[in-house]
């Protein structure tokens, strides 16, 4: 009988064992079903050549476009040179990556935006994704940010400001000062069904939204992701920030 027991459990051991990668590995092999990237360019302009502020009487002009792939490879930040009267103060170019992802039955939604040449103003920045409310979280988002040191030293963060609604997520997050190399933003969260119905679509919608001047978290607190609108910020700052077109990663299928 005791021969017995210890065999129940080494099979018991046996198969757990089995189990539990086959668990790890599920949950971890995601495959992006859909995916949408587009490139951007912020120029802003002063042409009383004073230091940019949106609160301020100065002349000034900003503009964030979407442009091509081509011309966001073509830019070579080493080419950037200082501002003379009348001229360009500062512009940068970003790119944002949105992925929609599968694992059998579970789904991910991820935003990643990289830039090109550091962005003069760091404030707080906002990141977010919309969806539609066919789906809500499976739990908390993650966010990561990665950034370098002119000397190539990398380091990541993920001190983070999260909300959370009914057809969208974001969070607001410090940029880190310096002088940095490389500088990039990653959200995602896992999604599950909000309906006894099938699913027939999804969409991850993602965007962007950057601090033009110094913010504190107090008052950017309160933005907001309602689907393929965006990130709605607070009025008091809305024009503080930079606004892109949102990417749109799309799936099509039966869930």
């Amino acid at each position: 009988m005791g021969k017995f027991k210890i065999s129940i459990m080494v099979l018991s051991v046996f198969l757990l064992n089995l189990f539990i990668p086959a668990v790890v590995n599920a949950e971890d092999d995601f495959e992006v079903v859909s995916e949408d990237i587009k490139y951007y360019k912020t120029v802003v302009r002063d042409n009383l050549f004073n230091t940019y502020s949106i609160n301020s009487n100065y002349d000034y002009d900003i503009e964030t476009v979407e442009v091509t792939k081509e011309e966001y490879d073509a830019f070579n930040p080493a080419t950037v040179v200082q501002p003379s009267a009348s001229s360009t103060v500062e512009t940068t170019y970003k790119y944002m990556h949105t992925t929609l992802l599968s694992n059998g039955s579970y789904y991910r939604y991820e935003n990643y935006l990289s830039w090109k040449n550091m962005p003069a103003t760091r404030s707080y920045d906002v990141i977010g994704i919309g969806f539609l409310s066919n789906v809500k979280l499976a739990a908390a988002m993650t966010f990561s940010q990665e950034y370098c040191n002119a000397n190539g030293v990398c380091y990541n963060t993920y001190s983070h400001n999260p909300w959370v609604g009914a057809t969208g997520a974001a969070t607001a997050f410090a940029l880190p000062t310096g002088t940095l190399s490389r500088l990039n933003q990653t959200m995602y969260f896992d999604v599950t069904k909000n309906t006894s119905s099938t699913i027939t679509s999804q969409h991850a919608y993602g965007d962007y939204s950057h601090a033009q001047e110094a913010v504190s978290l107090s008052n950017v607190f309160g933005f907001e992701v309602h689907g393929n609108a965006g990130i709605s910020l607070p009025s008091a700052v809305e024009d503080s920030y930079d606004a892109i077109s949102v990417t749109n990663a799309h799936w099509v299928g039966s869930w």
